[in-house]
């Protein structure tokens, strides 16, 4: 591995180690102590979600791949995507990125529920996308 992508992979571990962090704080102080925030999202020991992002390769926009929910049909669980939305959130900050960007949504009704939390449909490159201010 080239010292350069060593670096990378180093500040990238750091940064999402301070995320993991900050986002558990802010849950925490909403009362919800339930919820365990890691780079994988359990809840009393349970896999309750999961996503996959990556920053893009100039770190100017933070991408959001896939997010997935554990069925409710295996039991009672919180809605996931506020905390997944809030680590992007402040992981993209701490990349300084400019957007989150919301990978390729499987269909208008997808589309329609990320819309609700103020992401915009770019049709060209088939992503939903916020801005960073």
């Amino acid at each position: 591995m080239l010292a350069t992508h060593q670096n990378a992979e180093s500040r990238y571990d750091i940064l999402r180690k301070e995320t993991v962090k900050a986002a558990t704080d802010i849950i925490h102080s909403q009362g919800v102590n339930n919820i365990v925030i890691q780079t994988i999202i359990w809840e009393k020991q349970r896999l309750i979600g999961l996503s996959l992002g990556r920053p893009t390769y100039a770190a100017s926009a933070l991408r959001l791949d896939f997010v997935e929910a554990s069925p409710l049909d295996l039991g009672e669980r919180p809605s996931i995507i506020e905390y997944i939305l809030l680590g992007y959130d402040i992981y993209a900050r701490m990349l300084n990125a400019k957007q989150i960007r919301i990978m390729n949504p499987i269909n208008k009704t997808i589309l329609a529920y990320y819309e609700k939390f103020g992401y915009e449909y770019y049709a060209k490159g088939d992503f939903l996308y916020r801005s960073i201010f």
